[in-house]
């Protein structure tokens, strides 16, 4: 089996601020991985530009939104191509960790859910691209989709299975930041599994930036299911807290103490 590779955290990686040669890559044997690496990014390039094409000159949505996305798949191919090359990196070894991870923190039905679903291949592959895209400010703009794409998905995830309240919490105190922020899409999903307490740290104490952003959204999103006490409290630890300025974690604050 391949060696697992450790997932970074989601959101170390976007703050939500505005602004080897002779190696066998990928395709036939003995073509350098550099080449592939380069026709990749071709071709990405090439499906972006088809795509802008599709949007302003021939009022094509569809296909546009085909272009862009497979082109920004092609570029983050091409960027992260090499290290997956030298690394030797196996998604199933990834997927086991995750879920291992999950069951390790006390939530053995989510755990086996995110791996039958496919939701805990998603998230490992996205930590890849996380750490291997994260000084890459060129691809700031796919980074942040990809890791929106996640917590939509755990969304989907969390609305369509049913899991235990306690599971969800567990993941959260428990887990790696991946998993962390899992959980506040789950609680997105499902919000009969949110916990007001629990919110209130990721948004005073996250271990990434992309959980405080989800909390901070989920915490407003909510508002009318909070008592008095927890609007209280959600408001007293983002009045408390410091964001980074014009950050769109600075604006999900903002929105949340304009509440009443």
């Amino acid at each position: 089996m391949h060696r697992a590779l450790v997932i970074e955290p989601m959101s170390e990686d976007v703050d939500r601020e505005p602004a080897g040669a002779g190696a066998s890559g990928g395709g036939r044997p003995g073509v350098p991985g550099s080449l592939v690496q380069v026709a990749i990014g071709l071709f990405g390039f090439l499906a972006l530009v088809g795509g802008g094409a599709a949007t302003f000159v021939l009022q094509s949505e569809t296909g546009a939104v085909a272009a862009l996305v497979g082109g920004f798949a092609l570029l983050i191919a091409a960027a992260v191509l090499p290290r997956l090359t030298e690394v030797g990196v196996s998604t199933e070894g990834m997927t086991l960790k995750l879920t291992a991870d999950a069951a390790a923190a006390g939530a053995p039905k989510a755990a086996s859910l995110l791996e039958s679903s496919g939701l805990a291949d998603y998230a490992a592959a996205y930590g890849i691209v996380n750490t291997e895209l994260r000084e890459k400010d060129e691809f700031r703009a796919a980074r942040v989709h990809l890791q929106d794409s996640v917590v939509r998905r755990a969304r989907a995830f969390a609305f369509a299975n049913k899991i235990p309240a306690a599971e969800v919490r567990a993941l959260f105190l428990h887990g790696s930041p991946v998993l962390r922020t899992l959980a506040i899409g789950m609680m997105q999903g499902d919000p009969s599994t949110t916990d007001a307490a629990l919110l209130a740290s990721a948004i005073s104490s996250p271990l990434s930036a992309n959980e405080q952003y989800q909390a901070l959204v989920l915490a407003r999103d909510i508002w009318n299911r909070w008592s008095r006490a927890d609007r209280e409290l959600l408001q007293h630890r983002t009045r408390t807290t410091d964001f980074p300025p014009g950050s769109d974690r600075a604006a999900a604050a903002a929105l949340v103490l304009a509440l009443t």
